[in-house]
């Protein structure tokens, strides 16, 4: 277990134990005794006891709870995946929010599902120029300059000083996606791996029926959850984007937070690449769901890829704060 990040992903309990947060960890006891063969014992110094122990944990299957005192001054964040069945103490979730550690739940696509994070105060100064911003246009210039950052990132340059022309929310977002669907065409995979493209923000990625999509989602909604976490302790109101904006829509409470993630999107296409040029995750690591109307990570391939991208953006908070007052000074 990291000390920055618990991936639960096994029968659970949090809790609060003599004052103490605990995740409890529930196994069953033919579950120990396979954990035990894998590490493999040297028999014979056991003199017959192993071979009476396995027996026993045979024939008594039964649940062995193991308490994990938590560091909620390291811990930044619990993920429960879909194999994580359990409880969450109400006293529990007076710690995390204590501690602004916040927990997200992964479904079975890789989708960040739902969220519990802390309160983090309100700016109303900041929150009344996001408003203003998209009155004035304002709001065009921060785009273009997220916009630019992420082309750099990219290596999509040359349509910088196209992009310095454009004068409304509506020109840039089609020359973005012009230049991501360029970006995400240079991408060359084996034909095992059923690649076809990224398809913007639809329900095709949401339903993504190929492995290289399902882990992008997996990685995409990681990288928002954090995102979202550092701007509102800047006091950010994150239902008002400079680029991204809905009245309607019921999936998104986050909208300024995908405006900031843009420059970061090439830090999960890149973690992506290195696991399956190390073959850490393979198409076999994938499956359908029970209607084949979309791809589910199994539970190998989720477990390396929340390892993977959690890592690989340890230092997000670091490198998106000049980004963010940069944007808070165009305001």
């Amino acid at each position: 277990m990291s000390e920055s990040t618990l991936i639960i992903n096994r029968p659970f309990a949090l809790k609060q134990k003599d004052g103490k947060p605990v995740w409890t960890e529930i196994k069953r006891s033919d579950e120990r005794l396979k954990e035990i063969e894998e590490k493999g014992i040297d028999k014979k110094y056991y003199d017959g006891w192993y071979d009476k122990y396995k027996k026993y944990l045979k024939d008594n299957v039964r649940e062995i709870k193991i308490n994990h005192e938590l560091n909620l001054g390291k811990l930044e964040r619990i993920i429960i995946t879909p194999n994580a069945n359990g409880y969450i103490s109400t006293s529990f979730f007076e710690f995390l929010q204590l501690n602004n550690v916040p927990i997200y739940w992964i479904n079975g696509k890789g989708m960040v599902e739902s969220c519990f994070t802390p309160t983090y105060f309100k700016r109303p100064s900041i929150i009344i120029k996001q408003c203003e911003a998209r009155i004035s246009g304002k709001n065009v210039e921060i785009v273009k300059y997220l916009i630019k950052l992420k082309l750099k990132s990219e290596g999509m340059e040359h349509l910088i000083p196209k992009l310095n022309k454009l004068k409304s929310i509506k020109e840039i977002l089609q020359v973005e996606g012009n230049a991501s669907r360029d970006y995400y065409q240079q991408w060359k995979f084996d034909d095992i791996w059923g690649w076809d493209g990224r398809h913007g923000r639809t329900s095709i990625n949401a339903n993504a029926i190929d492995p290289i999509n399902s882990i992008l989602n997996l990685g995409y909604g990681i990288l928002a959850q954090q995102m979202s976490g550092i701007l509102m302790k800047r006091g950010f109101e994150l239902s008002i984007g400079f680029m991204h904006h809905s009245e309607t829509s019921k999936n998104y409470w986050n909208m300024l937070t995908y405006d900031f993630i843009e420059p970061f999107r090439v830090w999960i296409d890149n973690n992506m690449k290195k696991m399956i040029k190390k073959k850490e995750i393979k198409p076999s690591d994938f499956t359908y769901n029970e209607y084949k109307t979309s791809m589910v990570l199994k539970n190998k391939a989720l477990k390396i890829g929340l390892n993977n991208f959690t890592d690989t953006l340890k230092p997000l908070e670091y490198h998106s704060l000049p980004i963010i007052r940069q944007v808070e000074s165009m305001l």
